[in-house]
């Protein structure tokens, strides 16, 4: 006999030997009495079998019993499910008696199916769906008239019946309108899961198809070739667009509501949503949705109607709950959903939002956190191309972006935390380097619109505007310090006048956090430092004709505008602009009057050595703005009772001033309305519809006469 190791000797001794015995002994008693309810359960069939010869898809249902509980769908893929013929039977063990009417229903609509061509058998039964189910009935009637009355498609029967001719000589079987009323009947009537099964059948069959044209009046889908033989599949070829484009709304429309009719999911008012519980039936029903968001996606890829993308996103949402438990669906999904946010028409980036969002309102974090991080990621990706025509799709991104970190922000933390440090780390490395490979590194689009992004976030989360959280318990109001921290490095980067654009741009993201969350944040040094520069008595500019430089598709100067009228003119204008704005944000302050004596200081020593132009009087028209808002403030302040130091009641009358009624705040309104008419102008003349004038009218400080009369210094100070 050979001798026992170590580990053998371990194993027996703790008594190893013992529970392995006992767990195969258990394994044994365990298969024996599945193997005789298995026995039992055959039994069964064959005797129902024989009592009801008569239906036959009771008998086919009968024959699925041969397989143990809990084993029957075990390995099933979603093929092999849709082409079972258990439904019934699953609602019937699980359900008790409800289930047991949702057979009969079941088995009621598919043996009546030919005694429905009657047409006054059918407005009957549509005037007892109204009384039965009036929600229903109503959807049908708002979402898809040509549903309840089952309009024939257009083309002629003849050219039908021909195509069908030629179908029946190759084989295939035809998919008709007709077909699809009888697909429909049941469904409408009596919420049929069989029926339902079936149209999925088609519907996946249509998805997976070539497409191949037969001629202007229709096209043909046909399962591919080398597809793998599966016995009792649908394969239809589908004649007439109007039919395929009918099929794919129907299976879109009734999908959600056939199975949330079964087995509801509980929504909360938040918009948050519980998957439902766990059972044999939710199971059978999870395949169902499973089926119908694959095709979905198999559609999106294969049609490029805006219209299409729209109803497939906006319907295919309403089934997410149902596959939460499929991580691989889930993620097929949500690459379908990122793919039409990044590309599609605004409709379509607004559909794809609202299914991203419906996929992160789960209880379950995981899918919130897939959601964020994909959604970044893509919107990081696309950012590298922009231009004056992506900018709109780009801005709308964002904005969406940040609506889904809004969800959950102590989720959202730790991803903004990581991004936003990878933005420092990347500063970090160019401030070490200091080389013009390194400063691309953080002078490019992607930097810049993370920046914006960040900023957009934390206003909507940390802002006066969000009611739901106060903004000193916001989770990521901690965030607020090291982005600023990283975007005021990055203005220091690299100075002059030739990189001005992008400091522009990081000036805009800091007002937005400003803004909304009433964070000082000491912006004048920075604007300052570029306004002087073309106002300064020892700079030449040189005449130009070239066309005003647009600072929000530009990053830096190009090499033709230095050094000109044009790039001077726009520079003082942008930057008085920019100046006015964050008068306007820090008005609100009660010591607003000391916070200005530097500006105003730097501004009249700028203004006294310049010489002259039309940008000199514009920053003349604001100096006195601001003086005139200091005073506003003083008089204000004069009758207060408390100290400085007292903080709690200085915080108290900032928030009770209102300073919309301001000379700064009506100076930046008007040429806020301005700025948006000119921009407006731009886009026609653009397009080719108006033509742009350029003339005194059409500058920002130009004021209409309605604006004369609400802002009554509004166009003072010209000389």
């Amino acid at each position: 006999m050979a001798k026992l190791s170590k580990r053998s000797k371990k194993f027996a001794s703790s008594g190893g030997v013992k529970k392995a015995i006992a767990q195969r002994r258990k394994r044994q008693q365990t298969t024996k009495r599945v193997r005789l309810d298995k026995e039992k359960r055959a039994a069964k069939s064959k005797v129902k079998a024989r009592e009801r010869p008569e239906s036959k898809e009771i008998d086919e249902a009968s024959d699925g019993d041969d397989v143990p509980e809990g084993t029957k769908f075990q390995g099933m893929s979603v093929d092999d499910f849709l082409q079972g013929d258990f439904m019934d039977e699953d609602g019937s063990k699980s359900g008790g008696s409800d289930a047991e009417e949702d057979d009969d229903d079941d088995g009621s609509s598919l043996a009546s199916v030919e005694e429905w061509d009657d047409e006054e058998q059918h407005a009957l039964d549509l005037a007892a769906l109204a009384k039965k189910d009036p929600e229903f009935y109503k959807y049908l009637e708002e979402n898809d008239k040509e549903l309840l009355d089952f309009a024939p498609v257009d083309g002629s029967d003849d050219e039908q019946e021909a195509m069908m001719d030629d179908d029946e000589e190759s084989g295939q079987q035809l998919f008709t309108a007709d077909m699809l009323k009888e697909l429909q009947k049941p469904i409408l009537h009596h919420r049929s899961l069989k029926a339902l099964q079936k149209l999925l059948q088609v519907f996946r069959s249509a998805s997976t198809g070539d497409g191949e044209t037969t001629g202007a009046d229709g096209y043909k889908i046909e399962s591919p070739e080398g597809r793998r033989a599966v016995p009792n599949v649908v394969t239809v070829a589908l004649i007439h667009p109007a039919v395929f484009n009918k099929l794919v709304t129907t299976a879109l429309k009734y999908t959600p509501i056939v199975l949330k009719y079964h087995i509801p999911y509980k929504e909360l008012p938040d918009g948050r949503f519980k998957p439902p519980a766990k059972s044999r039936k939710s199971t059978n029903i999870g395949k169902l949705a499973i089926a119908c968001i694959l095709g979905t996606v198999r559609i999106t890829s294969q049609v490029s109607d805006p219209e299409m993308h729209a109803l497939a996103l906006g319907d295919s949402m309403k089934l997410v709950p149902y596959v939460t438990e499929s991580r691989k669906t889930v993620r097929t999904y949500l690459k379908m959903c990122l793919e039409l946010w990044a590309s599609g028409k605004d409709e379509v980036k607004l559909a794809a939002f609202l299914a991203l969002r419906k996929l992160g309102s789960s209880f379950n974090t995981s899918l919130l956190n897939m959601v964020l991080k994909a959604s970044y990621l893509t919107m990081v990706r696309a950012m590298g191309d922009t231009n004056e025509h992506t900018i709109p799709a780009l801005n709308l991104m964002k904005n969406t972006a940040s609506e889904l970190y809004c969800l959950d922000q102590a989720t959202s933390y730790s991803h903004a935390f990581v991004y936003i440090r990878q933005l420092a780390v990347h500063l970090r490395t160019t401030m070490k380097v200091k080389s013009k490979d390194a400063l691309r590194k953080v002078y490019n689009w992607q930097f810049v619109h993370c920046i914006d992004f960040w900023s957009i976030v934390l206003a909507k989360a940390c802002g006066s505007d969000n009611t739901e959280i106060p903004k000193e318990d916001a989770a990521l109001r901690p965030l607020i310090y090291p982005l600023v921290q990283v975007t005021i490095g990055a203005i220091k980067l690299a100075s002059g006048i030739r990189y001005s654009p992008i400091h522009i741009h990081f000036t805009r993201s800091l007002l937005t956090i400003i803004r909304h969350t009433k964070t000082y944040v000491p912006l004048a040094p920075f604007i300052l430092s570029i306004l002087t520069i073309p106002l300064s008595p020892d700079s030449k500019w040189g005449a130009s004709t070239l066309k005003p430089i647009d600072f929000t598709t530009n990053l830096r100067i190009p090499n033709a505008y230095m050094k000109t009228k044009v790039l001077s003119a726009g520079v003082v204008e942008e930057c008085t602009f920019l100046l006015g704005e964050w008068c306007e944000c820090v008005h609100g302050s009660i010591a607003f009057p000391e916070l200005m004596i530097p500006v105003l200081a730097t501004l009249k020593r700028t203004i006294k050595k310049s010489k002259g132009g039309k940008g000199v009087m514009d920053l003349k028209v604001l100096v006195e703005r601001i003086e005139e808002s200091c005073r506003w403030v003083e008089t204000r302040r004069s009758t207060v009772k408390f100290a400085p130091g007292d903080g709690r009641q200085v915080a108290d009358w900032q928030r009770n001033i209102d300073i919309s009624e301001t000379p700064v705040a009506k100076w930046v309104r008007v040429q806020r309305k301005a700025r948006a008419n000119r921009e407006e102008l731009r886009k026609k003349a653009a397009s080719g519809t108006a033509e742009m004038l350029d003339s005194e009218d059409d500058s920002p400080n130009a004021h209409s006469d309605d604006d004369m009369e609400d802002d009554s210094g509004g166009s003072d100070g010209q000389d």
